[in-house]
């Protein structure tokens, strides 16, 4: 175990962001191009490939690099991509369109046609400029379990209507926006609706406080990113220790403040905690983290704890390999090194 005293930071919680995308399109690279300097030309002839590829599974649109070039001063007429182009390809699972310069989605019909894509189960739509009103014709795609729209500059309330449709989901991805809490009940109660959602990042967008009662009632929820947020107030009393399923739970870069609730000992599957750079004070529940014998990671600092913990509580811990404790915003937190586990 390497117990980092002054506050070295480890990238574990970052790395399983990308780890779990690998998982999801089965070790296969995807992204890198920019198709918005390719011919509006090439999008027409996406329709006769279908024909022949109707049986393919996995289809990426990606590192497609066409000597048929369109110079800047036609950038505009390229207004985004029609979904519709894909109504035939009835066995598709899989379809990365990353890292391309789609300025939208669009639908040449009703977007409820698209279910005609049943088996439709993992869209990467990561670094494409769309906006907030492009991910309507989404709610169709009814079949997704991955759906990973992050890096996309997206300003607006957080769509829970839009994706509480999605009931298959498994894993959602929406980090690196600019979403902010919606103000209407009947939006924020859509969320839980989601029963089947292990994994949810929104890491680096503008929620605040409100949203975290009803993340924390996702009722299967397994990884939660939702650092760098720059969310305040207290973090105990918001529905945090009955989430008894949770693997990985990323806080840090917020601005929680007030003491750890002695709950989190309710968190025993808990492999991954990062409560780093945020304003917690008082002690650090000993008690409750000796209860979290699964955790592999543990960060956090820096924070306002005070007084002293002792390493003596982490005996058990067994599968631990960083501890990140020193770095404390001030003076008054010390760590007990006598007879430290091996």
């Amino acid at each position: 175990m390497a117990v980092h005293l002054y506050g070295k930071k480890n990238a574990q919680t970052k790395s399983l962001r990308n780890h779990q995308n690998s998982l999801t399109w089965g070790g296969f690279a995807s992204g890198g191009g920019c198709l918005c300097f390719v011919q509006s030309l090439w999008f027409k002839s996406i329709a006769a490939m279908v024909i022949f590829q109707k049986r393919r599974k996995h289809f990426w649109i990606t590192r497609n690099f066409s000597s048929f070039t369109i110079t800047p001063q036609r950038f505009s007429s390229l207004h985004g991509l029609n979904l519709s182009l894909f109504k035939p390809l009835k066995e598709l699972r899989g379809l990365d369109l990353s890292f391309n310069c789609f300025h939208g989605l669009f639908l040449t019909e009703d977007y409820r046609s698209l279910p005609t894509l049943k088996k439709l189960e993992t869209l990467d739509l990561t670094w494409n400029p769309i906006n907030l009103t492009m991910l309507t014709p989404l709610r169709a795609l009814t079949s997704l379990k991955n759906l990973i729209v992050r890096s996309n500059q997206i300003e607006g309330n957080f769509p829970f209507q839009e994706l509480s449709v999605l009931q298959n989901l498994k894993r959602l991805d929406l980090s690196y926006n600019r979403f902010s809490s919606s103000s209407t009940a009947e939006d924020l109660n859509a969320l839980p609706k989601l029963k089947k959602l292990k994994y949810l990042d929104l890491g680096s967008n503008n929620f605040d406080q409100k949203i975290l009662k009803y993340l924390f009632a996702l009722p299967n929820l397994t990884s939660l990113f939702l650092d760098n947020n720059g969310i305040k107030g207290a973090l105990n009393d918001q529905g945090l220790c009955n989430m008894k399923t949770l693997q990985h739970l990323d806080l840090s870069f917020n601005n929680f403040s007030g003491n750890l609730d002695t709950c989190l000992d309710n968190l025993t599957s808990l492999q991954t905690l990062d409560l780093a750079n945020n304003n917690l004070s008082k002690s650090i529940p000993s008690s409750s983290i000796a209860s979290l014998a699964s955790l592999e990671y543990l960060s956090l600092s820096p924070n306002n704890f005070e007084g002293s913990f002792s390493l003596s509580c982490l005996a058990n811990h067994s599968r631990l390999k960083v501890v990140v404790l020193g770095g404390m915003k001030h003076n008054k937190f010390q760590v007990d090194t006598e007879d430290p586990p091996n």
